[in-house]
């Protein structure tokens, strides 16, 4: 039973050829707390890469659009001066991420990627977290183009917090603005 288990995960998880793998590379800002932080980042510049692979589901529903799910693996590095000091915090994320494309051509793109993360530092600025596991959370919006829609570019709200299992939960916040390439 647990072999047959195990074979059908597999499969399930092995749906995509390697010609469906996007690379990602992304710049984006920290931010104040406006939103979902507590404390600011504000100061910080937010560079990242990723790799995407898809994963379950790839259907069209009737006058909803087309809904995609993927695994993003992500690497981000946060950079600024803080108090006369350079600072440096590294976050890792694998997300699966929910894609909706409302758009008959495919050319809009909204997500939600959910997921886990790790955070190199549990203190950066004035942001002190309990843990360096974290959850890992993006909403974005975005286009894709290109001869055969190999590109897609995608402005991030991303979020990293416990998800209060622990205090403090500051989270940490940033914007970032993607770039896709699909093989």
């Amino acid at each position: 039973m647990k072999a047959k288990l195990l074979a059908a995960i597999i499969l399930v998880t092995i749906r995509f050829s390697w010609a469906d793998i996007a690379v990602m590379a992304s710049y984006g800002v920290g931010m104040d707390d406006e939103l979902i932080q507590s404390g600011s980042t504000s100061g910080s510049n937010v560079t990242g890469i990723g790799v995407r692979y898809p994963w379950l589901f790839d259907q069209t529903l009737p006058h909803l659009g087309h809904f995609d799910v993927s695994i993003d693996a992500e690497w981000h590095r946060m950079s600024s001066e803080f108090q006369q000091q350079s600072e440096d915090l590294t976050m890792w994320a694998i997300k699966p991420t929910l894609q909706w494309y409302w758009q008959d051509d495919k050319s809009h793109v909204t997500e939600l990627g959910v997921g886990i993360g790790r955070i190199s530092e549990r203190q950066y600025q004035e942001i002190t977290t309990s843990s360096n596991y974290q959850f890992a959370i993006h909403l974005g919006y975005g286009w894709r183009f290109g001869e055969n829609r190999q590109w897609q570019t995608m402005f991030r709200y991303n979020h990293y917090s416990n998800g209060y299992l622990a205090r403090p939960n500051p989270g940490i916040d940033f914007l970032s603005l993607a770039l896709y390439y699909q093989f």
